[in-house]
């Protein structure tokens, strides 16, 4: 099984090289409706359908987990554990 960190360095080469827009270390809080949520190690911002495929053809083959969020306006994420 992959490290946590491996992981990450495959997943970022990625998005760079398919030049897919995300931040490192999102804080969620200052971007959702309700002000609430946690730190995002990870946070992608696909800006079409054919990203999306892309990137979740990547996910999938990589055996990577990943949580579709959506626009996060009617989600309500904890601050904390």
């Amino acid at each position: 099984m992959k490290s946590v960190s491996k992981n990450l360095d495959i997943l970022e080469k990625f998005l760079v090289d398919q030049k897919i827009n995300f931040s490192k270390n999102f804080d969620l809080s200052k971007n959702s409706w309700l002000k609430a949520g946690g730190e995002f190690q990870t946070y992608i911002q696909p800006k079409s359908m054919n990203e999306i495929k892309i990137l979740m053809d990547f996910l999938n083959n990589q055996n990577l987990k990943f949580l579709v969020i959506g626009n996060i306006s009617n989600t309500i994420f904890r601050d904390g554990l």
